[in-house]
């Protein structure tokens, strides 16, 4: 199962194989979601990630342009749990449209079927990331901004995300939450990346990368050094969005 056919980095076998495990640790609780990213550019290795939630462009100019900062807008191609009050969204069926729905075990559903359902619900989509280099020294003023123009635009984040991506632990922002780790396998324009919620989660994954390093040293030309676990600290609403939407984890051996 697919759901980009174009990887420009990554091989085909690479990025089918990777988002298959990923899906697959996503379905017994490792964590809430999986994102993969392309960019025209090499992507920056520290960054302030923004998720666009909402398919708005008009929402998007408002804030790319107001910002006046150097960044970039690129597609993101998610899988995550989703919560049961998107279903009584105004416009969920225009902005789902194409999107791939799961039930609890993670069997494909119909968009029908999900909002009958609306709990414990899994979609697949298409999204949008702005990332921004990281520039510790302004790092609260940039984060602020973003927070009153996302307040003052066209279509207001329901769940907003902020990831502040570090190789290094940085201060912590007011009302953000630190000692998270940034999950990612990178190579140069494109990236696969997760958010551990907790010690627990992120010491079962490390364990089970191990098992599977073991069994298959490489996909592709990805190993276990491709791996990496970063510093982060996220917005009080995404961790509450995760806490909320986590499954209870199940261990892969």
């Amino acid at each position: 199962m697919c759901i980009v056919m174009n990887p420009i980095d990554f091989s085909k076998e690479e990025f089918s194989e990777i988002m298959r495990r990923a899906m697959l640790l996503l379905s017994h609780g490792y964590f809430t979601g999986v994102n993969f990213i392309q960019s025209a550019t090499p992507l920056p290795s520290q960054s302030i990630i923004v998720h666009f939630m909402q398919d708005s462009i008009e929402h998007i100019q408002h804030i790319t342009e107001n910002l006046q900062l150097p960044l970039a807008v690129v597609p993101r191609y998610t899988v995550y749990n989703v919560d049961a009050i998107y279903f009584d969204k105004k416009n969920f069926d225009k902005e789902y449209a194409n999107a791939t729905f799961f039930d609890k075990s993670f069997r494909q559903i119909s968009i029908e079927d999900a909002k009958s359902q609306r709990n414990d619900i899994s979609v697949m989509n298409r999204e949008f990331d702005m990332l921004m280099p990281l520039n510790a020294t302004n790092l609260e003023q940039i984060i602020n901004k973003i927070k009153e123009l996302d307040s003052t635009g066209p279509a207001k984040w329901e769940d907003p995300v902020i990831i502040v991506q570090s190789n290094n632990p940085i201060r912590t922002i007011p009302s953000f939450h630190n000692a998270k780790s940034y999950v990612n396998i990178r190579k140069n324009r494109e990236e696969f990346y997760t958010i551990m919620l907790d010690e627990t989660r992120e010491e079962a994954l490390k364990r089970y990368l191990k098992q599977l390093c073991e069994k298959t040293p490489k996909i592709g030309t990805v190993d276990e050094n491709a791996i990496a676990f970063n510093a982060t600290q996220i917005n009080e609403e995404f961790i509450k969005y995760m806490i909320k939407q986590i499954k209870p984890l199940r261990h892969l051996e």
